[in-house]
């Protein structure tokens, strides 16, 4: 499978096992969280981010590590409780991507899904209350050759 074919589909099916995941979220948002009026908190973000390209191939294939960044979003009143739930729901987003075999090979679109970083739980005030957000990153790998 080409590169550009894969790409897709992985972030699909990280939608798809979100989605599915018992989280108590009204939606996944991909891309851009900071859309207003999409999905209301609390909610969890994929955000993609710079994913490095392994110099050291073997022969003609590459070894990609794709990072993204799970986002926890929630609405609260109350800043260490706001926070503290942010922090939860990242962790427990981030591990649906590990916590099974199937899970960390993404059904078989990549080698293993790790988690590789920690963004602390932040604030934003917004006219009703304060919406927080704390994130994991992950880095899905798979080797491609591009034919």
């Amino acid at each position: 499978m080409q590169t550009w074919e894969r790409i897709p589909l992985i972030e699909d099916e990280m939608k798809k096992i979100l989605n599915a995941a018992d989280l108590g979220i009204m939606g996944v948002v991909f891309g851009d969280v900071q859309r207003e009026g999409i999905v209301k908190p609390p909610l969890v973000g994929i955000f993609p981010a710079v994913s490095p390209i392994d110099d050291e191939s073997l022969a003609l294939h590459e070894m990609w590590k794709l990072r993204y960044v799970i986002i926890g979003i929630i609405k609260s009143l109350r800043p260490e409780q706001g926070a503290r739930q942010a922090v939860q729901l990242a962790l427990r987003a981030s591990a649906e991507f590990i916590k099974t075999s199937a899970a960390r090979q993404l059904n078989g679109l990549c080698s293993d899904v790790i988690r590789t970083g920690f963004i602390p739980a932040q604030d934003k005030v917004t006219n009703d209350g304060s919406v927080y957000g704390a994130g994991v990153e992950i880095e899905i790998r798979f080797w491609t050759k591009e034919a």
